[in-house]
């Protein structure tokens, strides 16, 4: 469970759908976007493989960007739910998702081969395998989780496996960049604080969890622990701006304005 701000609100179901049009038609500009990333395979071209993207698309835009009583909930300030200790220094990003992966055109169904090389080794025991563990949504992991290469699957991969929040000891660069990207978290503690947490919720995986950006604390139980993170990252997720694509909704009247004053998208204009 996420805590949000404010957000931003827009009025009826009208302009919800004039919202989600848009920019799914400035998203669909792209023809990676389209689903055209694939050199001389033609069949990504076709008008169906076309439609099908763009109903991706608009369902993605709908659900993510323009949510409940069409308000934006970009802001995140608080996630609680239950944890998942995930031990070991320097996991890799190709341990959390491998490469063969890395072939798809959306990050859809990414979530279900989170770690699959890892839990197919374990046999079962892996942690995102344990029955108890399912359902959880923030992991807490040790030392430079993410190296390795800068794939931004990896963290779609984990957030699509349902983590909403990663608490250690540190995290690769570009990996955290690409978690707060798409609106996880990545918060530090000291390695013995991170070692407590993991042990108590392996104790008991039922245990709430929680991460809070206001208070910067994280609680299990009765464990609360000091937990850290660049101000600037942190003041991104309270004031929402973390959010690129929300921000471009926020500003929808300003980007109309710049796009009816360019050529190549007022071709109405050009003749003139």
């Amino acid at each position: 469970a996420r805590s949000h701000g404010t957000g931003f609100e827009k009025d009826g179901v009208r302009e919800v759908g004039i919202l989600s049009n848009a920019m799914c038609n400035l998203i669909l500009q792209n023809p990676l976007a389209r689903g055209e990333g694939e050199k001389g395979d033609q069949s990504t071209r076709s008008p169906s493989f076309r439609a099908q993207k763009e109903r991706t698309w608009r369902k993605y835009i709908t659900l993510n960007y323009i949510q409940g009583n069409n308000k934006m909930t970009s802001q995140v300030t608080a996630i609680s739910g239950r944890g998942i200790p995930v031990t070991g220094n320097d996991i890799d990003t190709d341990r959390i998702i491998p490469a063969r992966f890395l072939r798809c055109v959306t990050f859809d169904g990414l979530g279900e081969q989170a770690f699959a090389d890892d839990r197919a080794a374990a046999s079962g025991e892996h942690p995102f395998d344990n029955p108890e563990y399912q359902g959880a949504n923030i992991a807490v992991v040790n030392a430079n989780f993410g190296c390795g290469s800068s794939r931004e699957h990896a963290p779609q991969a984990l957030s699509r496996w349902g983590i909403e929040a990663l608490i250690g000891e540190s995290f690769a660069e570009i990996f955290f960049g690409n978690c707060v990207a798409i609106g996880v978290p990545c918060v530090t503690a000291d390695a013995a604080s991170v070692q407590q947490l993991q042990a108590a919720i392996a104790a008991n995986p039922q245990t709430a969890v929680s991460v809070d950006l206001e208070s910067m604390q994280a609680r299990c139980a009765d464990l609360a622990i000091a937990i850290s993170m660049p101000e600037g990252v942190r003041q991104s997720f309270r004031s929402g701006t973390w959010d690129s694509c929300g921000q471009l909704v926020e500003n929808t009247d300003g980007i109309r304005q710049t796009a009816s004053n360019l050529p190549y998208l007022a071709w109405s204009s050009v003749g003139a």
